[in-house]
């Protein structure tokens, strides 16, 4: 009997470990709200910026809205892309922009002109239905590549959703019509007293 108790203990304390060693997401109130405020974007189509300090969970709350739309596809037809999420890297331009794009929906396009690639991207965001971009790290884009962002707001009538650090906000009042389009803004606090100890009781 002690036996059995003792292998029991071992095998509950490894199932433990197992969940522990998961990425896991904890549904605060305050991410459900936010991914209520995205998800009213993404159905009227418009543009919008989430803006708050490194290390908030930003990039976790987005990642987990774009997961809750995962692409489908039947055969013989493009993917159906809802929602899609691009990571900038340092300094990016409005061909790293475009990869970003071509990878999110597992296209392939490694030549042409910067007009034929920018071409390719619209035809690609429409066959693929995106109704949402999420760009991350977007206080890292070069201020020309913004106009290829605004271009895909104002054609292709796609939610686009820039999220960053404060600096994104000197970097989008730099251009008026960048500004005037990304006027809603969502701004993402570091978690209180309140907020860590629901977490800590939910996880």
């Amino acid at each position: 009997m002690v036996g059995d108790k003792g292998n029991a203990q071992v095998t509950q304390s490894g199932e433990e470990i197992v969940r522990l060693q998961k990425v896991q997401v904890v549904p605060l109130e305050r991410v459900t709200r936010f991914h209520g405020w995205l998800g009213r974007k993404r159905r009227s189509r418009q543009a919008c910026r989430v803006v708050g300090e490194s290390r908030t969970g930003k990039t976790v709350a987005c990642q987990t809205y774009a997961s809750q739309y995962p692409p489908s596809q039947q055969e013989g037809e493009p993917p159906i892309v809802p929602v899609l999420y691009w990571h900038a890297p340092e300094d990016s331009g409005p061909r790293d922009l475009f990869d970003g794009i071509f990878d999110g929906v597992n296209y392939q396009l490694k030549r042409g002109t910067i007009s034929e690639v920018r071409r390719r991207v619209y035809e690609v965001l429409r066959s693929c239905q995106v109704e949402m971009l999420l760009i991350d790290e977007a206080h890292r884009i070069r201020p020309k590549t913004f106009s290829d962002i605004r271009d895909i707001f104002d054609k292709l009538g796609i939610s686009v959703v820039l999220i960053g650090t404060d600096r994104l906000d000197a970097v989008v009042r730099r251009d008026e019509q960048i500004y005037n389009r990304f006027m809603a803004c969502h701004r993402f606090e570091r978690m209180n007293r309140s907020d860590l100890k629901v977490s800590t009781g939910l996880w």
